[in-house]
């Protein structure tokens, strides 16, 4: 049972960002292939949302790198 439960959570970590705990790229990959067929076998709409922060680089050389990690978190 608690080998099961490591691997579980070592599943889920493997698929956020550690940072934003927001799915990562293999995350969406793994997800990606049901969620669109549900969307086409339940006829609704399916959206993919993607932010960018303009500058970012900017702000992340002038006030630093911890100050740039709030920042996305906060975005």
């Amino acid at each position: 049972d608690l080998l099961q439960i490591a691997n579980t959570e070592l599943k889920r970590r493997a698929m956020l960002d550690d940072l934003t705990e927001v799915m990562n790229r293999l995350g969406f990959d793994s997800s990606y292939g049901e969620i669109w067929k549900k969307s086409v076998r339940d006829r609704t709409s399916l959206a993919l949302v993607m932010v960018d922060i303009d500058h970012f680089k900017c702000l992340n050389d002038t006030y630093g790198h911890l100050f740039g990690d709030e920042w996305i978190k906060r975005v």
